[in-house]
């Protein structure tokens, strides 16, 4: 497993590292490491449903049969029988 330093924290993003740590019983470094995970797990989820997005987009979409009867022309119709 590999190690990650990293340096010129903002204090603000700091303290809340370790808010977070406090909170639940654990260290600003498994903290800090949640944080990524997540945030990469859902970028390549966004990722992957934007492709879905784009996907779905490109699909053709098939014209209307024409001519198209009314609305009030289908409840006439269906009235009648």
């Amino acid at each position: 497993m590999g190690t990650l330093v990293i340096s010129d924290i903002p204090d603000d993003l700091l303290g809340e590292l370790k808010k977070r740590a406090i909170a639940e019983g654990d260290t600003v470094g498994n903290q800090a490491l949640k944080v990524l995970k997540q945030n990469i797990r859902e970028g390549a989820y966004s990722r992957r449903r934007s492709g879905l997005i784009d996907e779905i987009l490109e699909v053709p979409i098939p014209p209307l049969p024409a001519p198209v009867p009314s609305s009030a022309d289908l409840i006439r119709e269906d009235r009648e029988r």
